[in-house]
């Protein structure tokens, strides 16, 4: 899947985005028709739209931002390891480790896993379905998580944000046991998911930055000798 993207023209990447950004207007205007909402409520700023405080939700926001650079980030470095010639396998967990950030961002953004995915899934499948794709990631890729010079050194840090990602979601899931509104709870809820995404971007942009720089540093070390 990396390799054919690799190869593909570079005129053609560029028809495709085009045609992307046409596509996702096109999408907006059939959601607005079909959902019944002037086109303007999805078009414009929600801040504008709903006349709230540019303060609501800001945590959230900045960790989507965080989230998704890290996802950028990681595709990239992918690409540009592919591209060189360089170790394949560094190259597929930072591909896949940045699916899984552009993903779970989306999921943020668009509050998929508290919707549904728009079809009414249980919040605990969904739960369960990330989980489960982050569980095979790390059992997948583990050899390369714990050994490689580029993962090893910098797992601790996915290890931190593993640990707040399971504390805020023990505390979400929680809530169906003892409802509780307190301000307390949502601090420590979404106080531990944002800790937790700061610390995976954290992982995934260092990664990506030792692998495309480690090269280049143990080829200068060679030339020297």
């Amino acid at each position: 899947m990396v390799d054919a993207l690799i190869a593909i023209p570079r005129r053609t990447v560029q028809r495709s985005v085009a045609l992307a950004a046409v596509a996702v207007l096109g999408f907006a205007v059939l959601v607005a028709r079909g959902s019944g909402v002037p086109f303007s409520s999805i078009s414009r700023d929600p801040f504008v739209t709903a006349q709230i405080p540019t303060t609501t939700g800001l945590l959230s926001n900045v960790g989507v931002v965080v989230w998704s650079g890290a996802g950028f980030v990681s595709l990239f470095a992918a690409l540009a390891l592919l591209a060189s010639d360089e170790d394949r396998r560094r190259a597929e967990v930072l591909w896949w480790g940045g699916l899984l950030s552009g993903l779970l961002a989306a999921d943020d953004l668009f509050m998929l896993h508290e919707n549904g995915y728009f079809v009414g899934v249980d919040e605990r499948l969904v739960y369960g379905a990330y989980a489960l794709a982050v569980g095979s990631f790390l059992v997948g890729f583990r050899h390369e998580l714990r050994r490689d010079p580029v993962f090893g050194p910098n797992a601790w840090l996915l290890v931190v944000a593993l640990s707040c990602f399971a504390g805020s979601v023990a505390v979400d899931l929680a809530e169906a046991v003892v409802t509780t509104e307190s301000g307390l709870r949502y601090f420590v809820e979404d106080g531990l998911k944002f800790v937790g995404i700061v610390w995976w971007s954290a992982y995934f942009v260092t990664c990506s930055f030792d692998a495309l720089v480690r090269p280049t540093r143990m080829r200068a070390v060679r030339a020297g000798r």
